[in-house]
């Protein structure tokens, strides 16, 4: 369970850089080199909520708000460079 968890947490930070401003979830993370499995796995377990992807800015922040699909409360990805 801790595995897949921080499975997820890892390709949740990743997926903070898709481009869900301009693509479906599928080419988004296709773009960050998911694999097929990944991306069926992130679909089935997170969506993200709408209005709140932030994309790269100048400073190299992004951040997207996903909700785990199992009703949890939202889950946070942030990175910056």
């Amino acid at each position: 369970m801790a595995i897949t968890f921080s499975a997820l947490m890892a390709e949740l930070a990743d997926a903070a850089y898709a481009k869900f401003d301009q693509k479906n979830i599928e080419d988004a993370l296709d773009d960050r080199k998911f694999a097929d499995t990944q991306i069926a796995t992130f679909i089935e377990a997170c969506s993200i909520l709408p209005g709140t992807h932030n994309p790269d800015t100048e400073t190299g922040f992004a951040a997207t708000l996903c909700q785990e699909l199992a009703g949890a409360p939202g889950k946070y990805g942030a990175q910056g460079a």
